[in-house]
């Protein structure tokens, strides 16, 4: 795992997206301004641009997939992370499911974590097509 390449030209998400905001974030936080090459809205475009050697992106875990000529590392700092909330209504009849809906994400998420944790972005397991 490694910082943020501050003397890097960027790929990131166009301004708007919640990915670009936490992006602006940790370059603030990492105290550099970046230089950006390419804006888009796609994560599959991003990863192949990187991928062409146009410059480095910053992307969140559920979006990165295997892309010819990029390499994925894991964040070392700033440590990003997103709070999910699930708002349901105070009338447990109006919406019944709610109950079991927050358990699943609460399930999902928790299960994500551990796998993440057990295998860093970078690491191929042997059991990945």
């Amino acid at each position: 795992m490694r910082p943020l390449p501050s003397d890097q030209p960027w790929i990131v998400i166009i301004a708007g997206h919640a990915a670009r905001q936490q992006f602006d974030q940790a370059a603030a936080e990492a105290g550099f301004s970046p230089r950006m090459q390419f804006e888009t809205e796609n994560y599959k475009v991003a990863q192949s641009l990187v991928g062409t050697g146009i410059g480095v992106a910053m992307l969140s875990r559920p979006t990165i997939a295997p892309t010819p000529g990029a390499v994925h590392r894991g964040l070392t700092r700033p440590r990003l992370h997103r709070q999910i909330y699930a708002v349901t209504a105070a009338d447990a009849t109006l919406a019944p499911l709610a109950p079991h809906l927050t358990t699943l994400l609460t399930r999902v998420s928790t299960e994500l974590a551990n796998t993440w944790a057990a295998q860093p972005v970078g690491v191929v397991s042997t059991t990945d097509g």
